[in-house]
């Protein structure tokens, strides 16, 4: 019994990796979560035997279908994009902080900081590790959706929110 739901929960557990695998790539229709759930059971072992020597019997295993790569015309309207854009100065406790984003043809390839806030030591010793920190992190990811660096959550709050301001004035927020 224990071979038998161990065998079933497996099961489940590859048919919601796939429906969750095939929904983060693009929509889909209720005919290819179909396809992906009888893909699933179809690739099922039934179980003969019974106690701890029970076998499992080979079945032949389908594959999924793959999706269309043709783009969306929202990807190639973000492809087409290039340009400088300045975010909007974001206040923050520790001063005002403001970038500008460099896009080449819909990929953000580099973010110069326009102002970095309050001028004393103490900001600019943090400010001067976070905010390369900050700018590697939104360049690797292509988004202003990344973590906040330890010890500097406002500068992190201010550079990313001045991120989210440009990239969503090159429509790539």
């Amino acid at each position: 019994m224990r071979i038998v739901s161990r065998v079933v929960l497996t099961v489940a557990g590859l048919s919601v990796l796939a429906a969750g695998w095939r929904a983060g790539e693009a929509p889909f229709a209720a005919a290819d979560l179909q396809a992906v759930a009888s893909t699933s059971t179809t690739a099922s072992s039934p179980v003969t035997g019974s106690g701890s020597g029970a076998t499992t019997q080979s079945s032949p295993t389908q594959s999924i279908p793959t999706p269309s790569t043709t783009p969306t015309p929202a990807a190639e309207a973000s492809a087409a994009v290039s340009g400088t854009y300045a975010g909007p100065a974001i206040d923050t406790r520790y001063g005002t902080m403001r970038v500008q984003v460099i896009v080449e043809a819909g990929v953000v390839t580099d973010v110069q900081t326009l102002q970095s806030g309050l001028t004393d030591s103490k900001s600019q010793r943090i400010n001067a590790s976070a905010i390369p920190a900050l700018v590697g992190e939104v360049v690797d990811a292509q988004t202003w959706d990344v973590s906040y660096v330890s010890g500097a959550s406002y500068t992190s709050e201010g550079i990313l929110g001045s991120v989210e301001g440009a990239l969503a004035d090159a429509g790539l927020a």
